[in-house]
């Protein structure tokens, strides 16, 4: 997984869905960069 835990502590649920959030934020926001400059 790409979440790597040291001393093998448990992701609690909030913070997974953080990372989720922010993982799909900057997609989104590479997307839109990308899209805009090949519309050029």
């Amino acid at each position: 997984m790409w979440l790597a835990i040291p001393a093998g502590q448990p992701v609690s649920g909030s913070y997974a869905i953080i990372f989720l959030l922010l993982f799909v934020l900057i997609a989104i926001t590479l997307a839109v960069i990308y899209f805009r400059n090949r519309k050029r």
